[in-house]
């Protein structure tokens, strides 16, 4: 479509069971800025000003094209015309001021609600626009407290994103919000549990910004409301849990020279910073933490900082662990784990798995007895490699277990005899009818370790 295909089409005169292609002209005319076009195809069709196509009408498509002298046209024509929520909230975060200073008029508020993900307020905070955000105060004050659907705030989203200039204004629009709470996750999607608990994040703008590594802003906040720091959120995470969960270098290093002693929070699982650090591999600020705070690495959460850096799988972080504390990989978790048993489990995560694959022999010379400890589930560190990466590691268990070990107990029934054999999703019943033939075992082993020859099986 374009102005002339529009013009000839409103001139052929066609008949309004045909009113599709006549609106579709005015839709785009009105996106496109054709003032005279809009003009004459509403004088020859007055009643598709309010013509509804999904949920949007002329002035939607007007104000996401950020055409301003359509809209003003359009609610010169019609001063009740009402644009959708989603097209306000589309301006807003797009910065279309000039557009939005028309359509929020009073006497043009909606007069029915849109469900919207968000909110027009939030969306321009979300953006960093300060000017959209001074006019949307403006115009709408209240806004300022309501939230999108995620129970977040404008202020929440501007720390979240980062936008300092756009926190400092809501705050010295409304300096109360600082302690207003949100979530950081869809609510209406579905429930959130921890420790068979649903849980509902009551995060602050601060947990926001640390989550992110705003330094910034968490600067400004901290400066607006010092005892911040010691908020914490629903399981018990404070600002530095978060910061280093967002691996910002620059904002673990404020925050410790803020406050040291946040490095020796725990939170509601047991777990400090460093476990934090440990989890998630990060290599620098765990070194960080660990000279701040030597005694950190002692302290044992549901398992120990080895256990910790053997899921975060950086080779750095688990390497500084066993030199200093070679014991850890003889402590079982509260589950009865090992960190062999953890170490298995994490080579399911295939970015992690070869870095993983060393620390088989490591830990073992560490902890022999490890390959034979089963957890309070019964399982060995063998059955968990079993189930998380099917070959994983399996050169090294067949020279430490012998056959039998290999398929005693709860070791066996989940073991993928190979790749092909799990994709072809032969029965396992199969196989333990094999086993339990006289004089097939070998023949067994031989598949079992052979994916060439899986088929065979399946056969």
């Amino acid at each position: 479509m374009n102005a002339s295909a529009a013009r000839a089409l409103l001139g052929r005169g066609i008949v309004m069971e045909e009113k599709e292609e006549i609106e579709r002209a005015l839709f785009w005319a009105a996106k496109n800025g054709e003032v005279d076009l809009v003009v004459q195809i509403l004088a020859k069709y007055p009643a598709l000003i309010a013509r509804d196509n999904n949920s949007h009408n002329v002035l939607d498509e007007a104000i996401r094209g950020n055409q301003v002298a359509v809209v003003a046209q359009l609610l010169a024509l019609d001063p009740g015309l009402v644009a959708n929520e989603d097209s306000c909230i589309f301006a807003a975060k797009e910065g279309y001021d000039a557009v939005l200073n028309l359509v929020l008029l009073e006497k043009n508020t909606r007069a029915r609600i849109v469900f919207s993900m968000d909110t027009a307020l939030t969306a321009a905070a979300g953006a960093g626009h300060e000017s959209t955000v001074a006019l949307l105060l403006a115009k709408r004050p209240d806004s300022v407290l309501v939230t999108d659907k995620e129970n977040r705030t404008a202020l929440h989203r501007a720390a979240e994103e980062g936008h300092v200039n756009v926190v400092r204004q809501l705050l010295e629009f409304k300096p109360e919000l600082i302690d207003v709470v949100g979530s950081h996750y869809d609510k209406t999607m579905f429930p959130i549990y921890h420790h068979n608990k649903e849980i509902i994040y009551d995060s602050t703008a601060l947990h926001f910004a640390a989550r992110k590594g705003h330094v910034d802003v968490v600067r400004l906040l901290l400066e607006r409301k010092p005892e911040l720091i010691d908020k914490v959120d629903c399981l018990g995470s404070n600002v530095l849990h978060i910061a280093v969960e967002s691996a910002s270098i620059a904002l673990v290093d404020y925050l410790l020279e803020r406050k040291p002693q946040l490095s020796d929070v725990l939170d509601d699982d047991g777990q400090n910073a460093l476990h934090v650090a440990a989890s998630h591999g990060c290599e620098a600020i765990f070194r960080k933490l660990l000279a701040q705070n030597p005694g950190s690495i002692d302290v044992v959460a549901d398992q120990n900082t080895l256990c910790f850096a053997v899921q975060g799988a950086n080779p750095q972080v688990i390497d500084a662990v066993l030199a200093m504390r070679p014991e850890f990989a003889c402590a079982v978790d509260t589950e009865g784990n090992t960190a062999l048993h953890h170490l298995c489990r994490a080579s399911s995560n295939r970015r992690f798995r070869y870095k993983l694959l060393p620390y088989l022999e490591k830990i073992w010379q560490l902890n022999p007895a490890a390959l034979q400890t089963v957890n309070d589930d019964s399982e060995t560190p063998f059955f968990c490699t079993t189930i998380s990466s099917k070959e994983w590691g399996m050169e090294f268990f067949k020279q430490k277990l012998s056959w039998d070990e290999l398929v005693s107990g709860k070791n066996f029934p989940k073991v993928y005899i190979s790749r092909t054999f799990a994709e072809e999703q032969c029965e396992l019943a199969l196989l333990n009818v094999l086993l339990n033939i006289s004089g097939l075992i070998d023949t067994v082993m031989e598949y079992f370790f052979t994916s060439s020859s899986s088929e065979a099986i399946c056969g």
